[in-house]
């Protein structure tokens, strides 16, 4: 239910979105866990391709449960500005900025 709905807000905004899923029907995982793990990646690359040439909106949307129960999912999108990662006092990436 999840991803038909982000599949439909792609479509509305004239984004092509390609999924590639190596899942069983039911996840060992909590349905709203999955949602706020989908949401936001999802909804970024729905808002960058808005910004993109028609020809040049789309989203690769790719999702495997591995054999000891790991969720990869990767979502990838063409960006109209670079965008570069800040770090912090830790040294981890806290925050995307695409005004590099």
């Amino acid at each position: 239910a999840v991803l038909s709905a982000y599949l439909a807000q792609a479509a509305n905004a004239g984004c092509a979105m390609e999924t590639r899923l190596r899942v069983p029907e039911t996840l060992p995982f909590d349905e709203t866990d999955l949602c706020v793990l989908l949401a936001n990646p999802l909804e970024n690359a729905i808002y960058a391709c808005q910004n993109l040439p028609q020809d040049q909106r789309r989203i690769d949307l790719r999702m495997e449960l591995t054999e000891n129960r790991r969720l990869l999912v990767s979502v990838e999108n063409p960006c109209p500005q670079p965008v570069a990662c800040r770090t912090g006092p830790s040294g981890r990436a806290t925050a995307w900025d695409s005004k590099a």
